[in-house]
């Protein structure tokens, strides 16, 4: 994914990749899962007898920062305020995971 200041003025840009994950629905399971996150990583997984799961990992840039997050909501984030259902972790149930950048674009830059 790439982002593109199209306009003549740097502008500040937030970007939030977001994931349900549900990693127990693989045994017919009930969708809850364990989900836990640090700095740069964000997961969600099943540790029964099948063990699946998903990580969500930012790449960090010169450009960005970046954090990442667990919700106690299968539900995408609010862009306003990202941070609204955040359990303590580790935490096991029906959530999602997700990475949110930051950071300025030059006038015509990417």
């Amino acid at each position: 994914m790439t982002l593109k200041n199209n306009t003549a003025v740097p502008r500040g840009y937030s970007l939030i990749r977001y994931a349900d994950i549900d990693a127990n629905n693989a045994d017919g399971g009930d969708f809850k899962n364990w989900f836990d996150f640090e700095h740069d990583s964000a997961w969600g997984y099943n540790p029964g007898f099948n063990t699946y799961g998903l990580m969500m990992t930012a790449v960090p840039t010169n450009s960005a920062s970046h954090f990442t997050f667990v919700q106690n909501t299968s539900k995408g984030p609010d862009p306003c305020a990202p941070v609204n259902n955040l359990p303590s972790t580790p935490f096991f149930g029906d959530g999602s995971a997700g990475v949110d950048f930051n950071g300025t674009l030059g006038a015509g830059k990417r």
